[in-house]
């Protein structure tokens, strides 16, 4: 898959729907689902993924804004100081979708006021390990 491609599939899985067939999936490693300028996201920002089987069990964001202090999103869409340690994660309780995917909301507001770039990386958990993927938001 080429980087445009890629980019233009991320950008239209961004908005909520996608005529895209292939959603990117998490991985052990950790997965770059792309870079995206501010200017490009509408106000809510969500992102679908592949489980390719998964049967997520936790489901987790995290952010590491301009200040370099680490946040999670807790459940409710607030966010709050995290020490960087996974057993301190707050789950999100994002339920799978019927088609086998798994839809993460990172955040409700705009975006372009904030000190950019943002990293949300998106996670969950299964019974066998943590899979996860980050997505960078530039200025």
């Amino acid at each position: 898959m080429t980087a445009r491609f890629f980019f233009v599939q991320l950008v239209a899985l961004l908005w909520g729907g996608s005529a895209w067939a292939e959603k990117p999936t998490l991985s052990e490693a950790g997965t770059l689902l792309g870079r995206v300028h501010v200017s490009e996201l509408s106000t809510s920002l969500r992102l679908t993924v592949d489980l390719s089987g998964d049967v997520p069990q936790n489901t987790y964001v995290t952010a590491r804004f301009q200040n370099n202090r680490p946040q999670q999103r807790i459940s409710g869409g607030d966010w709050q100081v995290w020490n960087e340690q996974s057993d301190s994660l707050v789950d999100n309780e994002f339920l799978s979708n019927e088609d086998g995917t798994l839809t993460f909301d990172l955040v409700a507001q705009d975006l372009t006021q904030n000190f950019l770039p943002i990293i949300f990386t998106v996670s969950y958990r299964t019974e066998n390990g943590f899979k996860s993927g980050y997505l960078v938001i530039d200025p």
